[in-house]
C-alpha cells in the first residue's frame, strides 16, 4: 500500500452545522458549506471531515489506529471511500487508490475510459505513451498530446519511410531504393539502391514502394508507370520527361509525394493520367498535368495549370480532385471535377488567362480562394454544368485596382447553385451567372438574386493588400449566408458556424 500526501479528496461529510470561518478542501465540501473556493488552514493545521481546522493527526497509515478510520489522507484519519473506480462519483476524483478517490491514476489498471487505457506519471489517462501502443494508420504517439497519429516524417517510422499521403510507416520489406549513383543490380536495398525507376519497378510484386534516396535525380524521356503503389521522394528534385510527360499513368494506382518534378523539353508537361489513379501529395509540379481519362487527385501540392479532357472524347469521364493545393488555372472538359480548399493565383503571371474554366461535367467548387492582379482577367467560365454541380464559399479578388469591365463570373444559364460567394473583382461588369447571397464590391451594381450585397471591399477582409482575405470585423460577409446552405468547415478546415459567413473564410 503507497502513503502519499493525496490531492483534495472527497470526503465522507458529518451532518455538523458548519463554522463559517473554518475550511474546506474539496469542491463539494466547499459548495455543502456556501464556500466558493477551497478555503486551507492556517500554519500547521489540516481541514477535517465536518470543516474544521485542527492538529494533524497523521504522516502515513500506521499513525490511524482506529479500524474504522485507517487511512491518512492529508494529516487526517479517514475512513476507506472505495473499492473501485465505479464507487467514485466526482467526476474530478475519479480513480479509486488505496481505498480513496483521487484525481491521478495511479497505474494502467485505473484508466478504464475506452481509447485512454495507460496513466502518465502526471496522473492523467490517455490514449498512448509510446508507438507501441499505434498501429495501422495512425502508427505515432504524439508527444505532446498522447494521442497515436499518422506519420509525418520518414524519422517517426522505423522502417525509415512514412507514406506521408495516408500517414502510414511503409512496411520494410515492402521497400525499393534507387540513388543517382545506384546500379541496376540486385534486389534494390538501402545500402545497395539502384539506379532506374524502371528497373526498381520490376523488383514490385509483393513491394510496393519506391524511395528515392537522391537529393536531384534525373530521368530519361517519359517514365511509364507499369506497377501500382508509391514513389516517395526524399525532398527531390526530379527532372527529365519526354512527349508523354515525365510520369504517365495508364491503367494503375499510383501515388506520388514529397518531390518537386521539373519536366524538360519542347512541351513540358509533369504527368499524363490515361487511366487508372495518380495521387500527388506534398508535390511540386513546375509544368502542366494533363489528365486524359482516369483520375488525379491532389492534396497539399502546388501545381501549374491542371487540363482534365482537353484533347478529345477519349478522355471523358476523367475525374479530378484538388484539395489544399496551389495553382494558376483549372481547365476540364467533360470532366468530374472538385475543387475544395484551394489557392488558384495568377498575381505572378504577365497573362489574363481564365483561372477556372469547367464545362460539360458535374463540378462542386467550395471553399476556393481566387485572385489575380490582372485587370483583364475573367476568372471563372462555368458551362453545360449537370444538376448537382455547386460553385459557393468561394472568395474572388482582383488587386489591379483598375475597373476594365472583366467578368467574374461567366455561366450559360445551366450553373446550379452558384451561392454564398464573396466577389472583389474591381470590375463594373454584371456577372453572368444568376447569384444568390453573394457580397459584390463596390464596383459592382447589385445585381438581381435573393440574399446579394454590395458593399467597400475594403471593408470585406483582413487585409487586402497582403493578400490576407480573412474576413475583418465587422465584414458584411458575416452571418450572410443562405439559411440552411452551410458546409461544415473553411479554407482552413475551421468548422463553420449555423449562420455561417460567405467566402472561403467563416470569423473566429
Amino acid at each position: 500500500m503507497r502513503n502519499v500526501v493525496w490531492l483534495p479528496l472527497v470526503l465522507a461529510f458529518a451532518c455538523t452545522k458548519h463554522n463559517p470561518e473554518a475550511c474546506c478542501s474539496t469542491a463539494d465540501q466547499c459548495s455543502s458549506y456556501g464556500l466558493s473556493g477551497i478555503t486551507a488552514c492556517e500554519g500547521t493545521q489540516v481541514c477535517n471531515a465536518t470543516g474544521a481546522c485542527v492538529a494533524p493527526q497523521c504522516t502515513t497509515n500506521a499513525d490511524c489506529t482506529d479500524s474504522t478510520m485507517p487511512l491518512c489522507v492529508n494529516q487526517i484519519c479517514v475512513a476507506p471511500q472505495c473499492t473501485t473506480n465505479a464507487d467514485c462519483t466526482d467526476q474530478t476524483m475519479p480513480f479509486c487508490e488505496n481505498d480513496v478517490c483521487v484525481a491521478a491514476c495511479g497505474s494502467d489498471a485505473d484508466c478504464t475510459m475506452a481509447g485512454m487505457p495507460y496513466c502518465m506519471t502526471s496522473g492523467a489517462c490517455v490514449a498512448c505513451l509510446d508507438d507501441s501502443a499505434c498501429s495501422g494508420n495512425t502508427p505515432v504517439c504524439d508527444g505532446s498530446a498522447n494521442t497515436c497519429r499518422g506519420c509525418v516524417a520518414d524519422t517517426e517510422c522505423t522502417s525509415g519511410v512514412c507514406l506521408e499521403s495516408n500517414g502510414t510507416c511503409a512496411d520494410a520489406a515492402s521497400i525499393v531504393y534507387v540513388r543517382d549513383d545506384g546500379s541496376d543490380v540486385g534486389d534494390c536495398t538501402a545500402t545497395s539502391p539502384c539506379l532506374t525507376l524502371p528497373y526498381a519497378f520490376s523488383k514490385f510484386s509483393p513491394k510496393n514502394v519506391v524511395k528515392i534516396l537522391s537529393g536531384s535525380y534525373s530521368v530519361a524521356g517519359t517514365v511509364p508507370v507499369e506497377v501500382s503503389g508509391f514513389i516517395e521522394g526524399s525532398m527531390t528534385t526530379l527532372s527529365g520527361g519526354g512527349s508523354g510527360g515525365v510520369f504517365e499513368v495508364d491503367g494503375l494506382n499510383v501515388t506520388i509525394s514529397n518531390m518537386t518534378i521539373v519536366a524538360t523539353g519542347s512541351l513540358p508537361m509533369a504527368a499524363n493520367v490515361k487511366a487508372g489513379l495518380l495521387t500527388l501529395y506534398g508535390v511540386t509540379l513546375e509544368s502542366n498535368i494533363e489528365v486524359d481519362g482516369g483520375q488525379l487527385e491532389v492534396d497539399r501540392s502546388t501545381l501549374q495549370n491542371v487540363n482534365c479532357g482537353q484533347n478529345g472524347s477519349a478522355s471523358e469521364g476523367g475525374i479530378v480532385e484538388l484539395s489544399r493545393s496551389g495553382m494558376i488555372a483549372v481547365a476540364a472538359t467533360g470532366c468530374t471535377v472538385t475543387l475544395e480548399q484551394n489557392t488558384i493565383d495568377q498575381t505572378s503571371q504577365p497573362n489574363n488567362a481564365p483561372m477556372i474554366t469547367l464545362s460539360g461535367g458535374k463540378y462542386t467548387v467550395e471553399n476556393n480562394v481566387v485572385v489575380s492582379n490582372n485587370s483583364f482577367t475573367d476568372p471563372v467560365s462555368l458551362f453545360s454544368a449537370p444538376d448537382g454541380s455547386v460553385f459557393r464559399f468561394n472568395t474572388l479578388v482582383n488587386l489591379s485596382g483598375e475597373n476594365q469591365t472583366a467578368t467574374s463570373l461567366s455561366c450559360d444559364g445551366t450553373a446550379t447553385a452558384v451561392t454564398d460567394n464573396i466577389i472583389a473583382w474591381n470590375s463594373s461588369a454584371q456577372p453572368q451567372c444568376a447569384t444568390t447571397y453573394t457580397l459584390y464590391d463596390q464596383f459592382e451594381s447589385l445585381p438581381p438574386g435573393t440574399g446579394n450585397q454590395v458593399g467597400s471591399a475594403s471593408a470585406f477582409f483582413t487585409n487586402i493588400a497582403n493578400k490576407d482575405f480573412h474576413l475583418a470585423t465587422g465584414s458584411p460577409a458575416i452571418g450572410a449566408a443562405a439559411p440552411g446552405t452551410c458546409i461544415p468547415n473553411d479554407h482552413d478546415g475551421n468548422p463553420r458556424g449555423s449562420a455561417c459567413d460567405v467566402g472561403a473564410f467563416e470569423a473566429p
